[in-house]
Order: C-alpha cells, then sequence, then structure tokens
C-alpha cells in the first residue's frame, strides 16, 4: 500500500507539473491512535486533506472507469516538521516517512458535502472528479492497489502542539479524532 499526496488545493486545477510524494503505509496512523511528536523537529504544522481509498488492482486506468476504482472518500491530516524541512530539505523523503506523517479519519463516504478539522473546511464539490482524474493519471506511472490512498488536495490547518486534541467532523458526523502526545 502507498500514499499519493497531491500538493494542491481543493480550488487549484490539476496539473503536470503538480508536486507529488509518496508516502509508506508504514506512515499513516489511524482508528483515533494518538500522534507521538518525533523528535527530529522543534515546529509542526498539519494540513487537512481530501483523501480517496482505491479498491480495485488495476494499471492505466481509463478516465471514464476511474470511478470504479475508488470506494470511499474522507479527511486526513497531513502532519509537517516545519524547522526539519527548512534546514533538511535534502531529506525530504525522510521528512514524510515517519509514523504520523499521514493521520487518516474516516474514508467510507462515496460523497459528502463540508468536512470540518476545528475552524478549517473543506467542501467535497468537484475535488471528486479531480479525484478520478488523478486515479487515471497516476495509473500511468504505477500500479493501483487495492488500500493505496489518495491525497488529492489539502488546506493549511494550523499548529500541532504537544496535548492538543483536533477533531474532524464530515457533514456534522465525526469522522476524525486525534491526540497529540
Amino acid at each position: 500500500m502507498k500514499v499519493l499526496v497531491y500538493g494542491r488545493t481543493p480550488d487549484a486545477p490539476l496539473s503536470r507539473n503538480q508536486r507529488v510524494d509518496l508516502m509508506p503505509d508504514s506512515a499513516i496512523i489511524k482508528d483515533g491512535k494518538p500522534f507521538f511528536v518525533p523528535p527530529f523537529s522543534e515546529r509542526w504544522n498539519y494540513r487537512v486533506g481530501i483523501v480517496a481509498r482505491i479498491c480495485r488492482l488495476g494499471k492505466n486506468i481509463g478516465r471514464k472507469f476511474a470511478p470504479r476504482y475508488v470506494d470511499g472518500v474522507g479527511i486526513c491530516l497531513l502532519t509537517e516538521p516545519v524547522d526539519a524541512m527548512e534546514h533538511a530539505a535534502a531529506h525530504n523523503a525522510l521528512l514524510q516517512a515517519y509514523e504520523g506523517a499521514v493521520i487518516l479519519g474516516d474514508i467510507s463516504r462515496s460523497d459528502f458535502g463540508v468536512a470540518k478539522v476545528d475552524e478549517i473546511e473543506l467542501t467535497l464539490g468537484d475535488e471528486i472528479e479531480r479525484i478520478y482524474d488523478i486515479v487515471a493519471d497516476a495509473s500511468r506511472y504505477c500500479t493501483m492497489k487495492i488500500g493505496d490512498l489518495i491525497v488529492s488536495s489539502s488546506i493549511a490547518g494550523g499548529t500541532l502542539e504537544i496535548g492538543q486534541e483536533l477533531t474532524g467532523t464530515i457533514d456534522d458526523t465525526p469522522a476524525l479524532t486525534v491526540r497529540v502526545r
């Protein structure tokens, strides 16, 4: 399993020049487990993302078939070691492989209106169409496997601090809870 993270905001068009990060499944925290702040950075931020889960094995997926490969959408948090990224840019891949780089919320929905994490709001709207575009495009380069995750877009959330608890909802239904330790 892998996580593809597209460096775009929900309102930005999909572009060939878009930054895409590949994260290992060992970077994922799910099921409400706490995020233990790694010691290699003093300052931590988070982004709120829209995530889709792949449900079928596929390569070179045609755009019109892409909806068949997504069985859930939801929200996630992407944590960022701010000062470590400023001082060790050459180690960018290592700075995205730590446990908790991706904190998953509920991704069992087929659609949703508004997702909120604290005061941050995301609307799915046309983003589901971008997800299908991404599935088709990404499958040209790598095989999509069952359980792969695609973070199609994200927006800045805020600062992470020890003792903080973040909660998220999708259409007013609880979808994410994480404690920062």
